[in-house]
């Protein structure tokens, strides 16, 4: 997709988040992009789904879904592009954990996540409001295994502001890097934004002629 960022220029593309992290990683993929946070509610109910992979991909899916309704001219916009991110003990029922809303539960979240794997679930949703509102919907999962963690080290991190912005109520881009002994899967997915599969999925686009791109 690299030698395509150029002729993209044009291209009118909607980035249905307001996290820095995703902004930060579409920016880096060379794409010039407009915000329009999606006004979706996320209220979904976990019960419903049978399985983690389910809930984040219709989060998602309603997330855009959302975005074309709320858009005056939705023919204007060649491309949205949204994520959701959860982190999942895959244990029987999993678990999924989301943002924490205090240190309680950013301490019970860290503990839940020391010296153990964990998966990080992104699903995200793309649609090309000038063909259709049809989303296409796909998955990224990445592996993380945590080190042991002393109760000192989970006390000074739940201290900071990092964890509270986040699913799991970890970034590994910060801090929380420290605690990380390795990941099977994707790097940028744990961020919240999978850059290798978005970027092969938009040349997909391309390539089949539903994104169209200046001519070289």
């Amino acid at each position: 997709m690299l030698a395509f960022a150029n002729r993209l220029q044009d291209t009118r593309i909607l980035l249905g988040s307001g996290s820095p992290r995703r902004q930060q990683l579409l920016g880096q993929m060379g794409l010039k992009f407009e915000v329009k946070v999606s006004g979706f509610a996320e209220d979904l109910d976990k019960k419903d789904f049978a399985t983690a992979a389910g809930y984040v991909s219709k989060t998602s899916e309603l997330k855009a879904k959302y975005i074309v309704e709320s858009l005056d001219k939705p023919d204007d916009i060649d491309l949205i592009i949204c994520a959701d991110t959860v982190v999942v003990i895959p244990d029987e029922p999993w678990k999924i954990l989301e943002k924490p809303s205090n240190k309680e539960e950013a301490r019970e979240m860290i503990q839940s996540l020391s010296h153990r794997s964990h998966e990080v679930i992104t699903a995200v949703t793309l649609v090309l409001p000038k063909l259709s509102k049809e989303c296409k919907v796909f998955t990224e999962t990445t592996t993380v295994y945590f080190s042991r963690l002393s109760q000192e080290e989970i006390e000074t991190y739940i201290s900071t502001e990092e964890p509270y912005d986040k699913a799991g109520g970890y970034g590994i881009q910060g801090t929380a890097g420290l605690f990380v002994e390795r990941i099977d899967g994707c790097y940028y997915n744990v961020m919240g934004f999978p850059i290798n599969r978005i970027s092969r999925e938009i040349y997909s686009l391309i390539q089949s002629n539903k994104l169209t791109i200046q001519q070289a």
